[in-house]
């Protein structure tokens, strides 16, 4: 097995060396088993396709783990589109909220806006503050065609359906229903980018990787002299 083992990692070097794309898994055994599938086939080509089926990696189900830059990027979109609209923001933070699930996990990150400010706030700004963290992860990784399956944006969307349900008094909310209030999100995300960049990079940078309201303010307050 360990000769295997090599083997594969020869392979996934040669694709890099190539520019192909890696094999849609990392894991060394994995690609030992897929050498031996190769050989095997070598030796009776109608197994091929059963024993390829046997070692496909499991295609992943359930919410994905949002990485720090992407997390980043996210919760900074909620935060300067608030206060965009003038909401209070009490703090954001890409560390897990302590104590808050969502999918049997730790949310990832929050923004916490002050509650009078929340609760005076109209439906249909509170959803566009709910969709623009989606948003700003779409801007910052377009290729990502999952946006919904990260925990995140997944619990954003969530919300998102309830808010419409408030604001159209329509308890089913189709995922064609929310098409018109994404694009509005994007195209405030798009029109405050420069922003979200610059709070993205403070909350990695910070060694909390949370930043409260006044410095969020202040960091706005700078973005808009440069």
């Amino acid at each position: 097995m360990d000769a295997k083992v090599e083997m594969g990692k020869d392979i996934k070097r040669e694709r890099k060396e190539k520019g192909e794309a890696a094999p849609p898994f990392d894991d060394a055994a994995v690609v030992a088993n897929l050498v031996d599938a190769i050989e095997s086939a070598i030796r009776t080509p109608q197994d091929l396709e059963s024993k390829m089926e046997a070692i496909k990696p499991v295609e992943e189900t359930g919410p994905r783990k949002t990485g720090p830059r992407k997390l980043a990027h996210h919760e900074a979109g909620h935060a300067v589109i608030a206060r965009n609209f003038g909401l209070a923001v009490m703090r954001v933070s890409i560390n897990p909220a302590d104590g808050e699930l969502f999918a049997g996990r730790p949310r990832e990150g929050y923004t916490r806006l002050e509650l009078d400010a929340e609760r005076h706030a109209s439906v249909q700004r509170r959803l566009w503050i709910a969709l623009a963290g989606p948003a700003a992860q779409e801007h910052f990784d377009p290729g990502d065609d999952r946006i919904e399956d990260l925990v995140c944006a997944r619990a954003d969307y969530e919300y998102a359906r309830k808010l419409y349900a408030e604001l159209r008094g329509n308890p089913d909310c189709k995922p064609e229903d929310l098409v018109g209030d994404e694009r509005r999100a994007r195209a405030l995300v798009t029109k405050h980018w420069s922003a979200i960049e610059a709070v993205a990079l403070a909350l990695l940078k910070h060694p909390q990787r949370t930043i409260d309201g006044k410095d969020l303010d202040a960091l706005l307050l700078a973005q808009q002299r440069i």
